[in-house]
């Protein structure tokens, strides 16, 4: 049966296309039109402006439905087009095996994933045995590739040992995975979608584009999403399918690809994940592929950027953020007092149940009590929150210099984020405001990591060490709310030297520590397009702006680029580039707290 939210899409699509156009039309007739603060692309572009209106308006009306509604609709079987070839396959256990491994001891060992993470199985259980994931091909590319198999068998000691159905190269694909495929370039995708909702066929579209611009194969996965599979969950099963491509376990159609022959990407929050995915392998000893395609990264969930507060109305994500959803048994969880409580009846069930019985049982079952009540006793302030002894942060008003306007931004106070500390696990927010009013928050505000979390570098890796990496290829967009923090990994990232790791991170990410003496600066390659919206060239595909961005992105060369930062501009025709002798960028680095 069709849930709700994709019955209400449906029914609003139609209108909304007719609204966005006869708007459009009438604009364009009008010289002086009210949309002067909306990026110029908006204006010009029918097909950009129809596709920021559908993917906002979407946004906004998800956020009525529950994240269970949301999930299925994100997770609704596409149908992939004739061109191309598509091989569904389950990464085995035995590579999620080797992924918690590999992943416990980039975290610093058992001890501080119990300690950080709470644990080393919890976040290995999962509802399939194994990672979801499909091969996705451009028919022509394989095509090709079969041709140049042929050619190699035919010049080879024993030609015999060509396959039959080489000899038909025109005869129809099987939907399995055939041994001409290894010779072609792999791309290991993570798709966005916030850390809780997206899937391959969410974005199949735009994977396909991107296979058949590389003239390679897609290797791409549904890896498991929160609130029912928090960080670090994700994490494992990108390290699970890299693990599985490097070294495929018995029975695996492929054979093992090189490292340096696989190139990652990502959009939103699967961008970030492969930010992680890097510093796992890094940290973890793996050998590291040839470089990062970063579409829009979801950098730092503790929004602490400018650009969160000033590019909503030009961003599709909703100005409230992605976890104000519809209630319901997934989200929102309950406080942390209730859980306590409940935990606490819990334990006292068990030992009633295990408690041996005495002749003096009623004055166990007292003392049984009363310890009980001490357990439940509120701790010290300075315990139970590990913020409150931190200085009140200073109140913001930023001076926003687009167009030379002149207008400010009251931000209001930064609140400091707890950490997991002492064995206590505090989800409160605590802010002071210009007047003394102190603010406070007790619930989680994402659902990807408590709020204890959301400062790891693995799940903000604007806050981490970006050095030593494979070089990146960044992309952003100069209207989307992550712009400033999109722009301030790329530098950090490239003088790692300039922006010194916070203590916090070390604490919670031990390898941190003196990493600066053992990695150098990683190469990057940073383009922002004016005028557009979240991860546009996978959205808006057909704008101008869509069509230069994906040229761009095959022809980057991972093993050779510098580290100037390369801009484009609002059109292809307008897209310029950077020098290769100058190191000047239109956008500096923007100060945040993170």
């Amino acid at each position: 049966m069709v849930n709700s939210l994709t019955r209400q899409t449906g029914l609003k699509l139609g209108p909304m296309v007719l609204d966005v156009l006869v708007k459009h039309y009438f604009d364009r007739l009008k010289k002086d039109h009210d949309a002067k603060g909306m990026p110029e692309l908006m204006q010009e572009e029918l097909l950009y402006d129809e596709a920021f209106n559908i993917v906002k308006s979407f946004m906004e009306t998800a956020t009525k439905h529950t994240v269970e509604e949301l999930q299925a609709f994100s997770n609704t079987r596409t149908p992939s087009p004739p061109w191309v070839h598509v091989v569904r396959l389950l990464v085995p256990m035995s590579c999620c095996d080797d992924a918690a491994t590999y992943l416990i001891k980039a975290l610093g060992g058992e001890e501080v994933a119990k300690r950080i993470v709470g644990g080393t199985k919890w976040w290995q259980v999962r509802g399939v045995k194994g990672v979801d994931a499909e091969w996705i091909v451009a028919k022509k590319d394989w095509q090709e590739a079969k041709k140049r198999q042929k050619a190699r068998e035919a010049s080879s000691p024993d030609p015999g040992a060509a396959s039959p159905e080489a000899d038909n190269p025109n005869q129809e694909m099987p939907a399995t995975y055939q041994p001409e495929m290894d010779q072609m370039r792999c791309i290991l995708y993570a798709h966005g979608g916030g850390y809780y909702f997206g899937s391959i066929d969410q974005e199949r579209y735009c994977i396909q584009r991107l296979a058949r611009k590389v003239n390679g194969r897609v290797f791409a996965i549904n890896y498991r999403l929160a609130p029912q599979y928090p960080f670090p969950c994700a994490i494992q099963d990108l390290v699970a399918a890299y693990l599985y491509l490097i070294q495929p376990p018995p029975g695996a159609l492929h054979t093992p690809v090189s490292p340096a022959h696989i190139v990652l990407a990502g959009d939103s929050a699967g961008g970030g994940l492969c930010i992680a995915l890097l510093q796992v392998i890094r940290d973890s000893g793996l050998p590291q592929p040839a470089g990062a395609v970063l579409i829009s990264p979801w950098c730092d969930l503790t929004h602490s950027f400018p650009s969160i507060h000033t590019n909503t109305a030009t961003d599709v994500i909703p100005p409230y953020g992605l976890s104000f959803h519809k209630p319901s048994t997934l989200w929102p969880p309950p406080p942390d007092d209730l859980t306590e409580e409940v935990h606490q009846g819990l334990r006292s069930r068990i030992r009633d149940a295990i408690r041996p019985k005495s002749k003096d049982g009623e004055q166990t079952a007292q003392n049984g009590n009363a310890s009980a009540n001490a357990s439940t006793e509120p701790l010290p302030a300075q315990q139970n929150d590990a913020s409150a002894s931190r200085a009140p942060s200073p109140d913001y008003t930023l001076t926003l210099p687009e167009q030379n306007t002149g207008r400010t931004l009251h931000l209001g106070s930064a609140g400091t984020l707890p950490l997991p500390v002492d064995g206590v696990r505090s989800q409160r927010v605590s802010m002071t405001t210009a007047k003394g009013e102190t603010l406070s928050i007790d619930g989680q505000v994402h659902m990807y990591a408590p709020n204890y979390l959301l400062t790891h570098p693995l799940v903000s890796p604007v806050v981490s060490f970006l050095g030593g990496l494979p070089p990146l290829l960044v992309i952003a967009s100069d209207k989307e709310v992550l712009r400033d923090e999109i722009i301030y990994v790329a530098h950090k990232a490239a003088y790692p030297d300039r922006y010194p790791v916070k203590p916090e991170a070390k604490l919670l990410y031990p390898v941190l520590n003196g990493i600066e003496e053992r990695y150098g600066p990683t190469k990057v390659h940073l383009q922002v397009y004016d005028g557009a919206f979240l991860a546009f060239c996978l959205r808006a595909p057909t704008s101008s702006d869509g069509r230069a961005c994906a040229l761009q992105m095959p022809r980057t060369r991972f093993l050779c680029c510098s580290r100037s930062r390369r801009l484009a501009s609002t059109a292809s025709a307008r897209w310029r580039r950077s020098s290769s002798t100058s190191r000047a960028c239109r956008y500096p680095c923007p100060s945040g707290t993170a």
